[in-house]
């Protein structure tokens, strides 16, 4: 049981904090609904309202708009993480793990 906020002075509720949805709520909404699933079954299954989702759908444009900017710095970071497994490949992996290439981690990542 959630306790109920102090009333104003007013003697009215305070408002309940809204949750915004993360980009990649965003996305998988987008993904049900392109996928064939209904605004009302979308709206059920995260727990938001129909124009919320319906919203979420006029703004698709602006939403992969907002993934592809957030691209490069994603890139840059994979790009740190697989530099890093290679270091660690060529320290701890023995005889086999010299020569290994980034370009090799990429591809065995890329296959599972």
């Amino acid at each position: 049981v959630r306790p109920i906020p102090p009333a104003t002075s007013s003697g009215a509720q305070p408002k309940e904090q809204r949750s915004v949805p993360t980009l990649e709520e965003k996305l998988d909404v987008l993904d049900l609904l392109k996928g064939g699933m209904s605004v009302a079954s979308v709206a059920r299954k995260y727990g938001r309202n129909e124009s919320s989702i319906r919203a979420i759908k006029i703004r698709e444009t602006e939403i992969h708009q907002a993934v592809a900017s957030s691209a490069p710095r994603t890139a840059k970071v994979t790009s740190q993480v697989l530099e890093c497994i290679v270091q660690v490949a060529r320290q701890v992996g023995g005889d086999g793990f010299v020569d290994i290439l980034k370009e090799e981690i990429e591809e065995l990542i890329e296959g599972h």
